[in-house]
């Protein structure tokens, strides 16, 4: 991930990160979606075939997530994929496949943080 600060706030952006994704996946060379997913894909757990290899789903997936920390406009649709990590199918492997179609539309988006607003950040622990 890469961090960059200026006086006017903080830059992160996982544009490497994504662009190794894609290569991993052979889909550097694809043709970018302009949604994260298709509007016509109704996840549902009895939807396709099971997959042979259910580690490399699982491996996507777990990919995705980490990338959820700079790229919010995604995080809805990797909750969903998410969701079939225990039995996926093709029709999940290839709902997780269109999402990489839309990641290399846009593969440096990041989240910026103004320095000059009234944001603060607060965190909770629950330490027993």
């Amino acid at each position: 991930m890469l961090i960059a600060g200026t006086a006017k706030g903080i830059c992160l952006s996982q544009r490497h990160y994504t662009l190794t994704l894609l290569e991993e996946y052979g889909l550097l060379g694809c043709k970018p979606t302009t949604l994260p997913m298709d509007p016509s894909t109704k996840l549902r757990l009895a939807d396709g075939s099971p997959l042979h290899d259910p580690t490399s789903y699982r491996i996507l997936i777990g990919r995705l997530l980490y990338l959820t920390i700079s790229r919010p406009d995604v995080t809805y649709v990797v909750h969903r994929l998410s969701q079939f990590v225990s039995k996926p199918s093709t029709t999940h492997y290839q709902a997780a496949l269109y999402l990489l179609h839309y990641l290399k539309g846009s593969p440096g988006q990041s989240v910026f943080l103004n320095a000059s607003s009234a944001f603060q950040l607060r965190t909770y622990a629950d330490v027993d």
